[in-house]
């Protein structure tokens, strides 16, 4: 335990941004499992690391070759491309997910091939490099991530209301627009941080498990975002403590520890059913 730990002492930002990233992905992935849109909850994290692959070849330009400047830019236009394309065209927001994912994807193997790394980064890019991160990044991904946190933790029950009720809430006055802008708004910046940070895999991941255990385990809008929440960071904490005790992938661990929790809640749920 001691060595674990004298580990954490050094590896601690990479420990606290894998908790705060699992938290606003959990708390964001409400909304998209609520809402059916767990296929935008794939590409979106695609769309980031196409913008943190560009950042690479834009390297010394300014502002586009900042990794996280370019990630959310990247992921801002994949963002307005799913919420406008479906009013624009007779195609399904799943169709225009499916386009943005397989653009996104190819392009970041295209462009990732062009620099020296090569087929590290892209394996970074999926996997993350999460015991990469020091003092100064957690500071940047927490300015990102904490209002993220804030606004569906503590401020969101009239977002909580225009996904589960929207027509009660539109007919009650709920501005559903804005709510919905906030939303949209909410996970481009959570998958766009939450990339760069910890790869595609863990964010995907963290939209997705912990909202589906939710889902299964709480009975109001409230109880799911608390239950969401907890298991991703209960699954981040224990995936990150078992990838040093295993010498395993962190990212992969923890998205490991997520579905060991989803089948327990699928498990604990049918018994509550029985």
């Amino acid at each position: 335990m001691s060595e674990f730990l004298d580990t954490l002492d050094l590896f601690w930002p990479a420990f606290a941004a894998s908790l705060l990233v699992a938290a606003a992905c959990a708390l964001v992935g409400v909304h998209v499992v609520a809402r059916r849109m767990v296929v935008v909850g794939a590409a979106l994290p695609q769309a980031a690391a196409f913008g943190i692959a560009l950042s690479f070849v834009c390297a010394g330009v300014p502002l586009l070759g900042d990794h996280d400047v370019a990630a959310l830019a990247m992921e801002g236009l994949a963002v307005a491309a799913l919420a406008l394309a479906p009013r624009w065209s007779r195609l399904g927001l799943d169709t225009v997910a499916g386009v943005v994912f397989a653009v996104c994807a190819s392009g970041s193997v295209l462009v990732v091939q062009q620099i020296p790394q090569g087929l590290d980064e892209i394996r970074h890019l999926v996997e993350g490099n999460m015991l990469a991160i020091h003092g100064h990044d957690l500071g940047r991904i927490a300015a990102a991530l904490v209002p993220v946190v804030v606004l569906h933790a503590g401020g969101s029950r009239r977002l909580v209301w225009v996904t589960f009720d929207r027509d009660s809430a539109a007919a009650l006055g709920v501005r559903a627009g804005l709510w919905d802008a906030a939303f949209f708004a909410s996970l481009a910046l959570a998958v766009a941080s939450g990339v760069h940070a910890t790869g595609t895999l863990f964010v995907f991941s963290f939209l997705v498990m912990p909202a589906a255990s939710a889902t299964l385990l709480g009975a109001t809008g409230a109880s799911v975002l608390a239950i969401s929440a907890s298991i991703g960071i209960a699954a981040a904490a224990a995936g990150f403590i078992l990838s040093w005790r295993l010498d395993t992938p962190t990212g992969p661990t923890c998205s490991a520890v997520a579905a060991l929790l989803l089948a327990a809640s699928a498990a604990a749920a049918k018994l509550r059913n029985r």
